[in-house]
């Protein structure tokens, strides 16, 4: 079975490295993938642009789940959890678990993590508040268990732009 990063609280802790360390290494990783991550960020957007028919995104999935692979060996977490979600919804939208009619939000979905992962390759820095904003609505027409912080956040050190109650306030508001 799949673990998925909202079930994970030692993923970024496994090893016996610092914070920094562990982000330093993170930020480096994402310079050596960050081309490919925004290619295939494209591709599924296009996919999901020209969808006019569920069947039609079948094949966003599969580009999410990539990216959601490259993330997980980069260990970026936020990015993560994100890119995980949107792969969970377009398989759902796919399969017509979920109305069509959200394809809006998967389209905004994946051009958010786009935006947030060039944000913290080019400035080293993370917007957690717009991805988990992200997350919920998703999470939301998924019916998914909501994210708690102590699950998830704080992993990493990315100059964080809030604190993690902000964090927890986005998942907490109905």
């Amino acid at each position: 079975m799949k673990k998925f990063a909202s079930d994970l609280d030692t993923m970024s802790t496994t090893h016996s490295m610092t914070h920094k360390v562990t982000t330093q290494q993170s930020a480096m990783a994402l310079g050596w993938v960050i081309d490919s991550l925004e290619e295939t960020l494209k591709s599924a957007c296009d996919v999901v642009q020209s969808a006019s028919q569920p069947h039609q995104l079948k094949d966003a999935a599969p580009l999410l789940h990539q990216v959601s692979g490259t993330l997980t060996m980069t260990e970026l977490l936020d990015p993560l959890i994100l890119s995980e979600s949107l792969e969970q919804l377009a398989a759902g939208m796919a399969a017509q678990n979920i109305d069509f009619s959200h394809v809006p939000v998967l389209f905004s979905g994946i051009q958010t993590l786009n935006r947030e992962l060039h944000m913290l390759h080019q400035a080293k820095r993370l917007q957690p508040l717009t991805i988990y904003r992200a997350v919920k609505e998703i999470r939301r027409l998924l019916q998914a268990q909501k994210l708690a912080t102590g699950n998830t956040y704080p992993k990493l050190d990315y100059h964080l732009l809030v604190e993690p109650n902000q964090v927890q306030q986005v998942l907490d508001d109905e």
